[in-house]
């Protein structure tokens, strides 16, 4: 496969020549009726023909709009012909099977709506009748079952707009729950939160935001008011959302499902196949190519409020500060993901192997209390303020300790100022940025009041500006990062006693652009 494929993204040609050199070596691994693919022998929370069934849908994520713009793919058109029979015929040995109650066949059904939507000469027409017949009925199962209360609500719209342009049963009493239901996220400024979870991640752009715009798209002409609003929000967000990327394309490493390849365009993909353009035309494609190319004029700081985020623009990377604002219930590592104190967009963060040691917990970009051997950190705050200037939060650790903290974005980097209330004495370590090592001139710094971790392109130091700690670098465990094998993050070491102590930590950061 072609590896410098980078800024030679030209025309539509190129494109099509991508997609079918990143999903052709899957060929061999579907299944003698094509309807499962077989990519390994991880597990997940249901069943296996369900997981089956996520890997066939999935491609269709980039063939349909491959179909639709013209791409021909014989080979890849007879696998999604047998398999979409084989995949809803209850006498198939590889039927996907039938529904229960938050079903994860139900979040698969989008993509092939999507193909039956855009491309029905591919994914509809191909088939028999008796085989039309059993893809429909399968379809229509999203109907009769509950649906969590979040971005899962669009799947049964795409369902049913499917099943109703292919003049199908389709629900259209659900279908119209649903589109109301899902307005109810709405915020302001082009924000959504996703659902009863209060979340507010990618999952906006290339979930509610996605499926809004592909509403809007093909249900322009009979429902005009409502995709006239879709796209009005779709306008407000972009001026928001392009700040979660920098100078170079890189985006923020924030929430959910960072594993899905080119997800964090696909948002400003839909913004094209919907004629929203917030942007020109050479700056939408320059996005989705590499995350971005001839970047518009942007602020150097900027509050999100509906995201509870304050954005900072730094020479070759941006940064993230959140208040640590997220729900407790439904995801893993759920600390990791929202509740570091700043998520850039070149310095990856690091999950937690355990929370025994500080150097398994590896908690870049935290105040980790270490008690009794266990390591502690801040969790869902209990309150919060983001404005123009600074974060703000207060949170429990642990039981008997409460901390109020005040982020503020500088030139280099940000200040912050902790308020640690304690009735017991403690140590706490006030982490930087995860950097990467085991590349050539890396060099690590412990000082009193001082530690710095650096390597040919990044750097990062901090450094302790009220009440005296001790600069320590953390071993942080290997694979514990996001990106990098090894990486190794400077903290200030805090002695704390009872009662009330304020700390204050600089952090310094510099990244140099490279390939």
């Amino acid at each position: 496969m072609r590896t410098d494929w980078e800024g030679k993204l030209y025309g539509k040609a190129d494109f099509q020549e991508l997609l079918l050199e990143i999903i052709t070596p899957l060929i061999p691994y579907y299944s003698e009726e094509k309807a499962q693919l077989k990519l390994g022998v991880t597990a997940t929370n249901y069943d296996k023909r369900a997981i089956y069934l996520e890997s066939f849908s999935r491609p269709l994520w980039g063939l349909v709009p491959f179909w639709a713009g013209g791409g021909s793919s014989q080979i890849f058109e007879e696998i999604y012909r047998k398999g979409l029979a084989a995949g809803t015929n209850p006498e198939s040995k590889e039927y996907w099977g039938g529904f229960h109650a938050f079903d994860q066949r139900f979040v698969e059904m989008a993509a092939i709506s999507y193909g039956l939507i855009l491309t029905p000469e591919k994914v509809w027409e191909p088939l028999s009748e008796q085989e039309k017949e059993h893809l429909a009925n399968w379809l229509y199962g999203i109907n009769e079952h509950e649906l969590p209360i979040c971005n899962w609500v669009l799947f049964a719209v795409l369902v049913n707009l499917a099943l109703k342009k292919l003049g199908r049963k389709y629900d259209a009493e659900k279908l119209e729950y649903y589109l109301k239901g899902a307005d109810t996220f709405y915020l302001g400024d082009g924000w959504y939160q996703d659902g009863d979870s209060g979340q507010k991640d990618y999952y906006i752009s290339f979930a509610i935001h996605f499926y809004s715009l592909f509403y809007a798209k093909v249900m322009e002409q009979e429902d005009p008011a409502r995709c006239r609003l879709y796209k009005e929000r779709a306008e407000l967000f972009t001026k928001q959302f392009i700040y979660w990327f920098d100078d170079h394309g890189a985006a923020l490493p924030y929430g959910r499902s960072l594993s899905y390849r080119f997800s964090q365009v696909s948002f400003f993909c839909a913004c094209l196949m919907a004629d929203v353009n917030p942007f020109p035309i050479g700056v939408m494609k320059g996005l989705i190519v590499r995350h971005l190319c001839e970047m518009p004029e942007l602020k150097t700081q900027m509050l999100l409020p509906y995201a509870d985020m304050l954005i900072r623009r730094y020479p070759n990377h941006s940064t993230a500060y959140v208040p640590g604002k997220y729900s407790p219930k439904g995801h893993g590592q759920t600390p990791a993901k929202y509740g570091k104190f700043a998520y850039d967009t070149r310095f990856a963060v690091n999950v937690a192997k355990s929370n025994f040691e500080i150097h398994e917990a590896a908690p870049d970009n935290m105040l980790a209390f270490y008690i009794n051997g266990y390591v502690y950190v801040r969790r869902i705050c209990e309150e919060y303020c983001v404005t123009e200037t600074e974060v703000t939060s207060k949170w429990i650790p642990y039981p008997g300790i409460t901390v109020e903290s005040t982020i503020i974005p500088t030139e280099y980097g940000h200040i912050r100022k902790h308020a640690v209330i304690s009735d017991m004495e403690c140590i706490a370590y006030d982490c930087g940025f995860a950097v990467e090592i085991d590349i050539e001139g890396e060099l690590l710094t412990e000082e009193s009041c001082m530690a710095q971790v650096e390597n040919a392109y990044s750097l990062c130091r901090v450094r302790a500006v009220a009440r005296g700690g001790k600069g320590k670098v953390i071993l942080a465990d290997p694979n514990t990062n996001l990106l990098h094998p090894m990486t190794r993050i400077p903290a200030i070491c805090y002695q704390l006693q009872k009662g009330r102590t304020e700390i204050i930590t600089k952090v310094e950061v510099e990244y140099y652009y490279h390939e």
